[in-house]
This record gives structure tokens, sequence and C-alpha cells, in this order.
């Protein structure tokens, strides 16, 4: 009856990636509430918003995107 949600994780490749998903979800899960409750979230989108514009002038101009949006938003 379950046999379409077990099957795939028969595999090796899909228990490696189930067990990243978990670590995943935990650890953002506790990040996430430490950023909420010492008010940072608003930090987070802006410097989100900053660098947006960094990485498209750096993708126009054929730069490094980590670099444009490094720039931007320092």
């Amino acid at each position: 009856m379950y046999e379409w949600i077990i099957g795939p994780f028969q595999y090796g490749f899909m228990q490696s990636a189930l067990f990243a998903s978990v670590i995943i979800a935990m650890t953002c899960g506790v990040i996430g509430s430490y950023v909420v409750l010492r008010r940072l979230a608003f930090i987070g989108d802006a410097l989100a918003h900053t660098a947006l514009p960094g990485v498209v002038v750096a993708y126009l101009n054929g730069w490094n995107l980590f670099g444009g949006a490094l720039a931007a938003g320092v």
C-alpha cells in the first residue's frame, strides 16, 4: 500500500538525500528561530535586495557573480 513512498528509499542516494534534508531542516529551523527572536530578519531581507543589483550587473558584464553581490552588499 505504501510501496510508492518507501520504494525510492531502497537506493543509497535517496537515503543520503533524505539524511541531508533532515539535517538541513533542523539547522535552518534553529537558525531561523534565532534570527527572528533577535529581530534580525529584516537585515537578511535588506542584504538580499541589495545584492541582487550587484549580481545583475556582474552577470551583464561577464564578471564573477559572487564578487558583484559582495561589492553591492558592502
